[in-house]
């Protein structure tokens, strides 16, 4: 066996980003995979917000440029985001590819991680750790001890040309989550739905979504794959006390978005630095803008779940255009918030409450 610096389980955007940057500073990185290939679970595969990605994406990975988000309360049109808009769909297994050739990160598929005994798997070489300072966990919702929702999805060619530059989110006040149209390439779209209901009762809601838009009807319907969702907040206890752990497995996911990458990108990046710069991670990670902004919307979360149906759908469809995209995007700038909710003092308070 070979020696390496750091072990990193779970070869998505969080354990990649993490060997990326240590891969970068000299660092000898095993990267393991359980699979037998990168970027298997489902994704909406969006970054709607690029400028704080730490490191340059690979272009070839970059698919369909967005610029517009299309917010629906219970089937009604409530707001559309321009301007702060700007960013991708992206091919999430490319760009995984890419960073790590870039890097030198050694990866290997189908490794495996047995937290109960802290023992690796690679190349068929069982691997006993006895020390934990040079393992990092990113091994997704599996090691996530948080709430969690389901969520599923699948690719189709619609039967009506979508206009590629935009998303659309319909959120259904009645479920508490919401169905999402993302653009793909050749004219496709991804649709999905995610909430609080089970895997099969989300399937069906699924196929009834896609059967009610004319746009969607479609013979071309791709296989309907799910899987869960962490929406409990972040969590920067270490696992079993004795690992740290970052994106999904820490809750690095919007709970009211299930934006993940983004979220779990910048998790890995600044763990890694601070193991480099020698300062402490979980400090590190608890003073990121992103960690804040998952907090605040886990809370607005707990909210809307104590809401009635008819609270839900009035405060969704209440909240201007600037606010929904400050608080889908993750930014909450007060200043923002305040300017865009002058006139309604009433709804400034109620969302200040959740940002102060």
């Amino acid at each position: 066996m070979k020696k390496y610096d750091y072990f990193v389980i779970g070869a998505g955007p969080a354990g990649v980003a993490a060997s990326y940057v240590l891969s970068k500073a000299g660092y000898r990185v095993a990267l393991l995979e359980a699979h037998n290939a990168l970027a298997m679970k489902p994704c909406g595969n969006g970054l709607v917000r690029m400028e704080d990605i730490p490191f340059p994406i690979p272009r070839s990975a970059l698919k369909v440029r967005i610029r517009r988000g299309l917010l629906y309360v219970d089937g009604q049109l409530a707001v559309e985001i321009k301007d702060v808009v700007d960013g991708f769909i992206i091919d999430k297994r490319e760009m995984l590819e890419e960073l790590i050739a870039s890097s030198g990160t050694f990866l290997f598929l189908k490794s495996h991680f047995n937290p109960l005994r802290i023992e690796i798997k690679l190349n068929n070489e069982r691997l006993k750790l006895e020390s934990f300072s040079n393992l990092i966990l990113a091994g997704g919702h599996a090691f996530y001890e948080g709430e969690k929702i389901f969520a599923v999805e699948t690719s189709l060619r619609p039967k009506f040309e979508i206009e590629d530059d935009k998303i659309e989110i319909w959120f259904d006040t009645k479920l508490i989550g919401y169905y999402w149209v993302f653009p793909e390439e050749d004219g496709k779209v991804q649709v999905g739905v995610g909430g609080y209901s089970s895997p099969s009762k989300l399937k069906r809601m699924l196929l009834k979504f896609i059967k009610r838009d004319e746009r969607l009807s479609s013979n071309s319907l791709g296989n309907v794959r799910g899987a869960p969702l962490a929406v409990g907040g972040v969590t920067l206890k270490r696992y079993k006390d004795r690992i740290h752990r970052i994106g999904e497995s820490a809750g690095y996911v919007l709970p009211l978005t299930g934006e993940g990458i983004r979220p779990s990108i910048l998790s890995g990046y600044v763990f890694a630095k601070s193991m480099i710069e020698s300062r402490d991670p979980v400090k590190a990670l608890r003073s990121l803008n992103i960690t804040r902004a998952i907090a605040i919307q886990r809370s607005i979360l707990k909210r809307v779940k104590e809401m009635d149906l008819h609270r839900r759908r009035e405060l969704l469809s209440s909240i201007p255009p600037e606010v929904h995209a400050e608080v889908a995007l993750g930014t909450l700038r007060k200043s923002r918030i305040v300017k865009a909710l002058a006139k309604n003092p009433r709804l400034l308070s109620s969302i200040l409450k959740f940002i102060t």
